[in-house]
């Protein structure tokens, strides 16, 4: 039998502590989990290497609170393997970065050509370190003390904010694009498949 987890055992903790408190004495029954809701602390982070980045958990004070919320399946039981294939069912094909991309600046046209310019000139300006910042800025949508890095949060920022999936939307698909693929490849898809483009429909940007 393997040993148990300290999750296990705090489960188990504060069960004991629930019975003895409304139990009255009784004998304790089981308990039946319906609902699992889980507050998970996250923050945006490079790994300093080739240019990944992507959200991580986090303990910070100032890190952003995503709840997650599971519900018990009404299906037949088996082991925890096979249960959570049952319930989630095949993997989803993984999204091609093209289409992620264009939930950012929309299909290919002159307007999302723009909004790519925009953003190319963007990471130019900031370099590969500077991109967690300045997307984990416009999120929180928080001034940026460096002027330069700054500039490109304010342009971000206005982009996104004309683009199909909005600033929330948009930073999203670019988290995972960039955590998937890494900056390199995600601004060679950005150059190829936008490669005409002004950016002035998006007004002055400083």
């Amino acid at each position: 039998m393997d040993p148990m987890t300290d999750l296990q055992k705090a489960l188990q903790a504060l069960q004991r502590e629930v019975d003895e408190v409304f139990g009255g004495g009784g004998p304790r029954r089981a308990w039946h989990l319906d609902r699992v809701k889980l507050r998970l602390g996250v923050e945006w982070a490079e790994d300093g290497s080739g240019g990944r980045v992507g959200w991580r958990p986090s303990s910070s004070p100032s890190a952003h609170v995503v709840e997650l919320e599971w519900q018990r399946g009404h299906g037949p039981a088996g082991d925890a393997g096979s249960a959570g294939a049952a319930e989630s069912g095949p993997e989803p094909a993984p999204v091609p970065l093209a289409e992620q991309l264009d939930g950012v600046f929309g299909k290919p046209g002159f307007d999302s050509a723009a909004r790519a310019t925009v953003f190319r000139e963007a990471v130019a300006e900031v370099g590969v370190e500077g991109v967690g910042e300045v997307l984990a800025a416009v999120v929180a949508r928080a001034r940026l003390t460096d002027g330069v890095r700054d500039r490109a949060r304010h342009a971000v920022t206005r982009l996104l904010e004309r683009g199909p999936s909005g600033i929330e939307g948009g930073c999203a698909a670019l988290g995972t694009a960039l955590a998937t693929h890494g900056v390199a490849a995600v601004m060679a898809e950005v150059e190829n498949r936008w490669q005409y483009g002004t950016g002035h429909d998006l007004g002055q940007v400083d």
